[in-house]
């Protein structure tokens, strides 16, 4: 999924840790707690009867770009993941946005593993996926799937997309230009989740 960020995933790896400093996720699994804690969420809940699975996130959160982090963010993000096959789209059949904090997944095999699956995914900004996303909901919407040849275009286009850099939702955002073959720096987004609390101006990686 990193590949939304275009060339700069392979920077910080597939999996990196670094990754949730720059785009936070809904929450954060505390093992030995055994409990959530919320970050981007405000809160999330299934609905047996209705087989739905309903994430609110919290208002006042913004992306380094300036804009609120809403709803849209969150969907785009997992129609994004929708086009790249990914494993919680086996439990879900679509994705309902009912305000600007909640966002309602429709569930075709309800799993108490899709918790975990949504909410631990970093969120990305629609105002750079959005566009992908809305061509996904068009072709699922038609009855196609990422096996027709839509489909295989479309993931090609995704792909493609070579974002300049990272629009950060988190505490730290990457400083590209201090990009070497040793080192990189995050630097603090000062407006991001939690950039009041974090200890450190700048984090460096070597």
């Amino acid at each position: 999924f990193n590949i939304m960020s275009g060339v700069l995933d392979a920077v910080l790896g597939g999996n990196s840790a670094y990754q949730d400093l720059i785009f936070i996720p809904g929450g954060m699994w505390l093992w030995e707690e055994r409990k959530w804690t919320n970050l981007l969420a405000e809160s999330f809940a299934f609905d047996e009867a209705a087989k739905t699975f309903t994430y609110t996130i919290k208002k006042g959160l913004k992306w380094s770009d300036g804009k609120d982090i809403t709803s849209a963010d969150v969907a785009s993000t997992f129609w994004c993941r929708w086009i790249m096959r990914q494993v919680e789209w086996n439990y879900v059949d679509d994705i309902e946005v009912k305000d600007a904090q909640t966002v309602v997944f429709k569930l075709s095999n309800p799993a108490t593993v899709l918790e975990r699956y949504i909410i631990r995914q970093s969120i990305f900004p629609d105002a750079v996926y959005g566009k992908f996303a809305k061509q996904a909901q068009a072709l699922k919407k038609s009855g196609k799937d990422m096996d027709s040849d839509e489909g295989t275009t479309l993931n090609e286009e995704l792909q493609k997309l070579r974002p300049k850099g990272y629009t950060a939702s988190g505490p730290y955002n990457l400083d590209a230009k201090s990009i070497t073959s040793g080192r990189l720096d995050l630097v603090k987004n000062k407006t991001g989740y939690a950039a009041d609390v974090v200890k450190f101006d700048k984090v460096v990686i070597f």
